[in-house]
């Protein structure tokens, strides 16, 4: 094996660790390929550091410069994909549990780790879990594979089973390499699922969870926000999940909770008393994203004066009851930084037309780059809608 092919193989044995990535780097340094070494330090670097402004120019500039090239030896399916950490990370593939598990190892040699998005097919955990193939997959979903002890009592287990869906994939060391894991729209995960992924022992490089519609309720919001994966988490989703309140939005604020967190969607069912405890909580997160709910009679004011909004660049206010006072937002000094405002505004008053004119006209939110506001047509007159396209032109969504 030449010493290329096994600085590469590396990389693909430890798709997360930087180190391989920059030892390779140093090679392709040494053999005067100073742009790709170059490209590959710059990625893991924006990978761990976040928002550089610089450091993303020079990583466009070097993208524009010798993508062509990079790109020559990919297959063709692989040839609009983008790149992280220096190298080629596939688009999410949908394919079915047999297709999947049939798949030859070949067929994942170009790239560290691939995302797949397989169909339910509860029936076939078991053989999915077994498959060598699953060690290669970074981005997994799994829409209504997993779930505690009411799945096992519908989905027959084998004889002399007794874990449930959930407890068994925790168990299985072929997620060891899963960065991402969507369940959503399997309402049997339920707490005791989500406990069960909580305590597994080979779901350790995973960093973005979403649980949208997974009938999950404090209790096991709880024993995430307790746990070892809570920790390691950047992304969390749990919108849709009705039977968790204000103690889960508690436990996720906790001190210390989440302190990786960098994304966070909440559920709708936080209420007038979730929203508080937000606005008065010092986490241990700063959150580039926030997805959160606000009723109508919240106390608005308090929350856009939480600290924690200034480290927020997208904020997706869902379908908040606020139309009325959505210039209280749009005048949040918190919020001056904020990129991208999602929201559809509704309510049973007029909206805040003034607060629109202004935020069209830039006096307000003046770094807001990108605005969506479906289902807004009716609410807002069609000069407003004018002054706005004029602002945000083709980065507004209605």
């Amino acid at each position: 094996m030449s010493d290329e092919r096994a600085l590469l193989a590396s990389i693909w044995e430890h798709p997360h660790e930087d180190t391989p990535r920059l030892v390779y780097a140093d090679w392709l340094d040494e053999h005067d390929q100073h742009p790709r070494a170059e490209f590959i330090r710059v990625q893991c670097e924006l990978a761990r550091a976040g928002e550089r402004p610089e450091l993303a120019k020079r990583e466009a500039a070097l993208w524009k410069a010798h993508a062509k090239a990079w790109k020559v030896d990919l297959p063709k399916a692989l040839q609009n994909a983008p790149f992280r950490r220096g190298f080629v990370s596939p688009r999410r593939r949908e394919v079915r549990v047999n297709a999947f598990l049939k798949l030859p190892a070949t067929d994942f040699d170009a790239a560290p780790l691939w995302e797949f998005s397989i169909p339910e097919a509860p029936a076939s955990l078991d053989k999915l879990l077994a498959c060598p193939n699953l060690l290669r997959v970074g981005a997994l979903v799994l829409p209504g594979w997993l779930g505690g002890a009411q799945m096992s009592a519908r989905v027959p287990l084998k004889k002399g089973e007794t874990r449930t869906p959930a407890q068994r994939f925790a168990d299985a060391p072929n997620v060891r390499n899963l960065e991402e894991l969507d369940l959503a729209w399997s309402n049997e995960v339920r707490d005791d699922g989500l406990t069960a992924l909580c305590e597994s022992e080979h779901l350790t490089n995973l960093k973005r969870l979403s649980l949208v519609n997974c009938d999950v309720g404090n209790a096991g919001v709880k024993a995430l926000a307790e746990s070892a994966l809570g920790a390691r988490l950047e992304h969390l989703d749990l919108q849709g999940n009705t039977r968790a309140g204000i103690d889960s939005v508690r436990a996720i604020v906790a001190p210390g909770a989440f302190p990786r967190m960098r994304e966070l969607h909440l559920q709708a069912t936080i209420g007038v008393k979730g929203l508080q405890a937000i606005a008065t909580s010092k986490p241990a997160f700063a959150l580039r994203t926030f997805g959160v709910y606000v009723e109508e009679k919240a106390d608005l004011e308090a929350f856009v004066a939480w600290p924690g909004l200034e480290s927020v660049r997208e904020l997706n206010l869902m379908n908040s009851l606020i139309r009325d006072r959505i210039g209280v937002v749009f005048r949040a000094p918190r919020l001056a930084g904020l990129r991208v405002l999602k929201m559809e505004v509704h309510g049973n008053k007029p909206a805040d037309v003034p607060a629109f004119d202004a935020l069209a006209s830039g006096a307000l939110l003046p770094n807001l780059e990108e605005l969506h506001l479906p289902y807004s047509s009716y609410c807002l007159p069609d000069a407003t809608f004018e002054k706005l396209r004029a602002r945000f032109g083709k980065h507004l969504f209605l």
